[in-house]
């Protein structure tokens, strides 16, 4: 019961979630399933690097590092204190930023205040 209540409290993100999740299925298996204290977390090497939508976390399969990991469960926090505003506060705010970023910045990627949020929820220290 309790996890329907958190699937509709973070509907619109959950079922972009698992949009995502059944297309990525259709191209391949995914590599590892993990679960999360939130949700679940799947590897897949036709992922770009790591979102995090409700329930969900899709990763690159080659980024099986903690940190990853641990920061994109920041943003699983992040979707249930949030739950339908998530997108609109969280979601198109870390797209924008992941697509105007450039690895040649002078800031860190994780220095954008959602991203540097998910960190510290995600029990990351500053980076």
């Amino acid at each position: 019961m309790k996890n329907i209540l958190l699937y509709i409290w973070q509907l619109p993100q959950a079922v972009l979630g698992s949009i995502f999740w059944l297309s990525l299925r259709l191209t391949d298996k995914f590599d590892k399933k993990i679960p999360t204290p939130y949700g679940v977390a799947y590897y897949h090497k036709n992922m770009k690097d790591g979102i995090s939508l409700g329930p969900f976390i899709f990763i690159k399969s080659r980024y099986r590092d903690k940190d990853t990991l641990l920061h994109e469960t920041g943003h699983q926090r992040q979707s249930l204190y949030l739950g339908p505003l998530y997108l609109f506060v969280i979601g198109i705010p870390s797209a924008i930023h992941y697509l105007f970023w450039s690895p040649k910045s002078l800031k860190s990627y994780y220095k954008f205040w959602c991203e540097a949020w998910a960190d510290k929820l995600g029990g990351l220290r500053e980076r």
